[in-house]
């Protein structure tokens, strides 16, 4: 069961993890967003934008595997000989990162697709 809160107006902004509700004059209401969390409201508003946020990880995806494509073309062997080895090494440990972030928005991407 909601309750309903009234108090006086003050001049502070609400806090930030509140979403306006309605809004009219003289009277704000705001309504926590913790308590609007539930498993079906939660799935409802993903569902809402999940082809956006598909579109937006797609775009990560693309420009972090041009990432991993001119890494790998820099770790050849014929480039390895010439840098010095704290490059590599640099090299190396980037190419890891970017694979790893490439994984983790492949697999959000499949979250997303299956709401």
């Amino acid at each position: 069961m909601a309750h309903l809160i009234v108090e006086q107006e003050t001049n502070q902004l609400p806090n930030s993890q509140c979403t306006a509700a309605a809004a009219s004059p003289p009277i704000e209401v705001f309504i926590p967003v913790d308590s609007m969390k539930s498993a079906s409201t939660e799935k409802l508003l993903s569902s809402l934008d999940a082809s956006k946020e598909v579109q937006r990880l797609q775009k990560q995806a693309d420009k972090i595997t041009r990432e991993i494509t001119a890494l790998e073309s820099r770790l050849t062997p014929a480039h390895m000989a010439k840098a010095p080895a704290a490059v590599t090494s640099q090299w190396t440990a980037s190419l890891f990162e970017k694979r790893e972030q490439l994984q983790a928005i492949q697999k959000n991407m499949e979250k997303y697709k299956k709401l």
